[in-house]
């Protein structure tokens, strides 16, 4: 992209070349190298997670562990990899010769007097309002579409899987499934329902329409 921007600049002298020159000197600043990496490392956790979920063959209780793994690496890396981006950043910065922000220096909205400036650095800035922020929304958005409930039913659900002869049932987690969904199944259904997988298992697994 960078190598496109400059043939623009150099080839034309007209408002195309002044919008990307103004693009080049944007992109050659930390702070977008900071926003680039820092997608770079979410799209790398969440990725094999994305990829599965797109899969129609996915197994369901696969696809759970995969969901519980992607929150407890986006948890670790918001608690333990701030350090660890802000020095690979720099390094990449330092190399292709890109001002490096210092962290202890106060923050300046671009356009403002420092004399206006909010007190505050760019640590605070980059880990609070940016690193941890966007973080933060991806953990949120993976709670609310697979929260304890949704999980826990999907597992139980999986049970009904026909693969391997049914080998997935297990009859404690479909009598725990009619539970969230009480205008389904009354007391008395959930009672009976025991004895019905009992009946049910037995059928399929016997019945030549399943052997495949």
């Amino acid at each position: 992209m960078v190598y496109v921007l400059q043939m623009v600049i150099d080839d034309n002298t007209n408002d195309s070349a002044g919008e990307a020159n103004k693009l080049m000197r944007k992109i050659r600043t930390f702070e977008f190298v900071f926003h680039i990496f820092l997608m770079k490392a979410i799209l790398g956790l969440t990725n094999d997670l994305s990829q599965a979920l797109q899969r129609k063959d996915q197994e369901i209780v696969n696809a759970m562990v995969l969901v519980k793994s992607c929150k407890e690496k986006l948890h670790w890396m918001r608690n333990n990899g701030f350090d660890a981006l802000v020095n690979e950043v720099s390094s990449f910065c330092d190399k292709h010769h890109i001002d490096v922000s210092n962290m202890e220096e106060a923050f300046i909205l671009p356009g403002r007097s420092r004399r206006n400036a909010l007190i505050k650095t760019n640590h605070h800035d980059y880990r609070v309002e940016l690193f941890i922020y966007v973080i933060d929304e991806q953990i949120t958005e993976l709670e609310d579409n697979f929260d304890e409930v949704n999980t826990e039913s999907l597992i139980c659900l999986a049970c009904l899987s026909p693969k391997g002869s049914f080998v997935a049932f297990d009859k404690p987690k479909l009598l725990r499934l009619a539970q969230f969904y009480p205008q389904d199944f009354s007391d008395e259904d959930r009672l009976a329902l025991e004895d019905q997988l009992e009946i049910y298992i037995h059928y399929v697994r016997s019945s030549n329409d399943f052997s495949q």
